[in-house]
Formats: C-alpha cells, sequence, structure tokens
C-alpha cells in the first residue's frame, strides 16, 4: 500500500453532493459510490496518482477535522467510466456530470469503505506529499504522507 494519501475537502453546506453522510449511505447500499474532483487548473489532464488506495475527508464547511477515511477502488476522468456500467455507484445529486459530456475531462474516485475515524484530526497533523510542509488548507484535494497506519484509528 501507497504510503500517500487523498486529503479531499468536503462541504455539507453545498448540499448532499458535498455531504460525506450521503455518500456513505450510498456506498453502504451499493458497495462504491462516486466522488468527482476538479483536476488541478480545471484542466484535461490524466490522473497521475494511481499508487493511491486511501483517502480521508476534510469537513471544510463544519468541524474543519478529518472525520472520514475511505479506500478507493478506482479512479481516472469521469469519461473512463461507462455511465451504464457504473451508474449505480453515482449519488443521484452528482448524476449530471455524467451526463454533460464537457465533465468528462474530471477526475472520478469511486470509493469504497467510507468510516468515521475514532478521533477526528487536525488537517495540520498531515503533511503535503512533496513538500513535507503541514497542510493548511484543502481547496479541493491535496496528496498527503499517509500517517495513519490502521483503519479506524
Amino acid at each position: 500500500m501507497s504510503k500517500k494519501a487523498i486529503l479531499i475537502s468536503a462541504n455539507p453546506n453545498y448540499g448532499t453532493g458535498g455531504d460525506v453522510n450521503k455518500h456513505k449511505e450510498h456506498a453502504d447500499k451499493f458497495g462504491k459510490v462516486f466522488w468527482p474532483l476538479i483536476p488541478p487548473g480545471d484542466r484535461d489532464i490524466k490522473w497521475a496518482h494511481d499508487d493511491i488506495e486511501k483517502g480521508y475527508f476534510y469537513t471544510s464547511g463544519t468541524s474543519k477535522k478529518i472525520q472520514y477515511e475511505f479506500l478507493i477502488d478506482k479512479a481516472g476522468k469521469i469519461s473512463d467510466f461507462e455511465f451504464e456500467n457504473h451508474k449505480r455507484y453515482i449519488h443521484e445529486d452528482r448524476e449530471w456530470l455524467w451526463k454533460k459530456p464537457k465533465c468528462g475531462y474530471r477526475y472520478a474516485l469511486l470509493i469504497t469503505n467510507i468510516n468515521k475515524l475514532t478521533h477526528e484530526i487536525s488537517l495540520d497533523k498531515f503533511t503535503l506529499a512533496r513538500t513535507n510542509e503541514p497542510v493548511k488548507r484543502v481547496m479541493n484535494y491535496v496528496i498527503v504522507k499517509d500517517k495513519i497506519s490502521s483503519r479506524g484509528s
């Protein structure tokens, strides 16, 4: 398993599209759920982090803490995932992304096992994978060094 992880900003104040609990319910029901991301600079570039298998949600709109972890089943561009074969994994508030061709360049993480952490973690406890600097903010996502060795920590 990679020593890196993805840290995603989730803001439930923007409706169910940013609500981790709603996505967890969907994943619990169907086994997996998609979480879309905007590529750096909102450009059409390849997903460059196939080695990352784990992630965390930073709830930016509420607690401002890392409260959830998850596993990544597959990642790529939205256009890499055939809608008909994957629609059961798409939360209803995110379905429009798959139906809008101009959004096909955006990233999609097919995630599973969304679990609430036993203890919330402060953002500055994670360091950026490239620079080893503490994470100060997460606007969309950042790649971090994974400092949590076991699930449910």
